[in-house]
């Protein structure tokens, strides 16, 4: 957990269309992610992404850094599942880190759905500045991939989960239809990713509830298969 108290209990996720019968059972995520690395690896691995964390703190490579505070993302060293969302949020960059509120919460409940510890993701911003009143440019997001690519090469997940359509069109280097592509497996590098739609865009609109449950059992299934 980020040790961040969160008012926002009754917001639900339920599945209906998640019987007893598609129940999903994978094994324990904790024990998965250590696999066989011994102490000086997560040790190193540790350092690494502390140290990939400092510079994204110091970074004054684009516009956005000059009247932001930086979130460098949160999460499990070597976990499988890594979730790029979108730029840091006025909210997040409050907390001082991604996916915090009622957003937050929700995407909590997503994991839980799915068998998924909350904990035992990693997670990070497209962008670590608020945009604020700035136009987010390719420029920008190139920028900052680059402390994604950092992180990737560190974690080593089995599968990239990206939220919202900045982050799918980020990872594609073009203009990429989540509508259309959302749950469609996809690689970036040799890393699998499943797109689809950021917690914020369904507590607007319920009816996308349905879309990500499906895209959820298309990244828990590939995890599986990854395990098997």
């Amino acid at each position: 957990e980020d040790n961040i108290i969160h008012q926002h209990e009754k917001i639900e996720f339920n599945f209906p269309e998640g019987s007893e019968k598609e129940k999903i059972i994978i094994a324990d995520n904790t024990t998965a992610i250590a696999g066989n690395l011994n102490q000086d690896e997560i040790k190193t691995g540790k350092k690494k992404i502390i140290e990939t964390a400092e510079k994204i703190i110091k970074c004054t490579d684009c516009i956005l850094h000059k009247n932001s505070k930086k979130v460098p993302g949160i999460g499990k060293i070597f976990s499988e599942i890594f979730v790029i969302t979108g730029p840091v949020s006025d909210e997040e960059e409050n907390f001082g880190f991604p996916l915090v509120g009622e957003a937050g919460d929700f995407f909590k409940k997503w994991m839980d759905a799915i068998k998924i510890n909350p904990n035992d993701v990693f997670i990070t911003n497209l962008l670590k500045c608020v945009p604020k009143n700035t136009i987010v440019t390719r420029d920008i997001i190139e920028s900052c991939w680059e402390y994604i690519d950092i992180q990737l090469e560190i974690i080593k997940p089995k599968i990239i989960l990206t939220l919202g359509q900045l982050s799918l069109s980020s990872v594609k280097k073009t203009m990429y239809d989540l509508k259309i592509h959302h749950g469609e497996l996809i690689y970036y590098k040799n890393f699998k990713v499943i797109p689809t739609y950021h917690p914020s865009d369904v507590l607007k609109d319920k009816n996308l509830k349905k879309d990500v449950w499906e895209d959820l059992k298309k990244l828990i299934k590939i995890l599986r298969e990854s395990n098997n």
